[in-house]
């Protein structure tokens, strides 16, 4: 009796200290220092989670950021639009995902973040899925700006190559206009763009021509996508998920820059700004409102298109049927 005894309290008690050891992953806020620390000691098992984790402190520095600089401002959560259905997460052809999406009254329409990753990274599974997956895990974050300005939109992505080390990243600006005939609309927001510098460069590489990142030569691609792409491969180091942290917050500054109020401007400065204006061809007007939102919904529909496009490229033909609905829940509503 008493071995049977002893046996049966061994089992509970080893029940019980897996039960007290295990503790549910979290997602750090890279946005403090302690975060940042947490998150560099974070395995290469979990990429997925490093990658929320940038995702959070990015969504955290934009909100906080609209709330200084645009009278209060705020992000709101809108979950009932992600996946069409109300869903959040998605899972199809041996890949998984999760999607969140924010807007605000003015300046954000839509901000949408999207984790994606193989169900499961067996090797004999992989071989096995119709297109073998080349990235552990991969972030797509886009900003479509509000109808009341015509800001670019902003479109930050991140991955993690299988069988590599590197964290890749594509930083990105959508002109809502045509910058090769709209002088002004060029030089207003991107004559003078450099591309974000890293504090340190010691295993940053950095290339101004995409080719990582599903880059087609489609009509659709060149309507958006700009001239001003940069891809950025960070090497493995302890300070890799806290440089692209950077990257993508200096990244998300410019436009950020551009929601700013902008300086006051005497009625005479105004004016000769008009009447020199309308003397330089290529020089047009600002637009009315309908006429903006016209515009914008036209570029919207063609997001969704290139969406559904790269994601069927990505995870193969059995993906297509899911294709339209991720796609728009990451680029999100329209603007009527």
């Amino acid at each position: 009796m008493i071995p049977y005894l002893a046996v049966w309290l061994c089992a509970v008690s080893y029940i019980l200290q897996s039960v007290l050891a295990y503790a549910p992953p979290q997602i750090q806020d890279l946005s403090s220092p302690r975060g940042r620390r947490m998150m560099m000691a974070t395995s290469r098992g979990s990429d997925r989670s490093s990658l929320e984790g940038l995702s959070v402190s990015l969504v955290d520095h934009v909100t906080q950021a609209l709330s200084t600089i645009n009278g209060g401002e705020s992000l709101v959560e809108r979950p009932g639009f992600a996946y069409g259905m109300g869903k959040q997460e998605w899972s199809s052809s041996g890949y998984q995902g999760a999607i969140k999406g924010w807007d605000s009254k003015r300046s954000v329409h839509w901000l949408s973040s999207q984790v994606m990753s193989p169900v499961s990274l067996d090797e004999e599974k992989l071989n096995k899925m119709v297109v073998r997956p080349e990235s552990e895990a991969m972030l797509d974050m886009i900003l479509r700006g509000g109808a009341e300005h015509d800001a670019p939109h902003v479109v930050f992505k991140a991955k993690k190559p299988i069988g590599s080390t590197s964290l890749k990243l594509l930083l990105d600006f959508i002109p809502r206009r045509d910058i090769v005939q709209d002088l002004s609309y060029y030089d207003k927001y991107l004559k003078d763009y450099v591309a974000p510098q890293p504090s340190s460069k010691d295993g940053v590489g950095c290339t101004s021509a995409p080719t990582d990142f599903d880059m087609t030569h489609s009509i659709v691609t060149r309507v958006v996508h700009s001239p001003f792409a940069c891809e950025i491969t960070i090497e493995e180091s302890k300070k890799q998920l806290e440089l692209a942290y950077e990257l993508g917050r200096k990244h998300f500054d410019r436009w950020l820059q551009w929601m700013s109020p902008e300086e006051e401007v005497s009625e005479e400065e105004e004016k000769d700004d008009e009447e020199s204006a309308s003397n330089v061809p290529g020089e047009h007007c600002e637009e009315s409102l309908m006429a903006r939102v016209r515009r914008d919904s036209n570029l919207h529909s063609l997001l969704i298109e290139e969406e559904k496009f790269r994601l069927a490229r990505l995870f193969g033909p059995d993906f297509a049927p899911d294709a339209a609905p991720i796609a728009e829940a990451s680029v999100g509503p329209d603007y009527c």
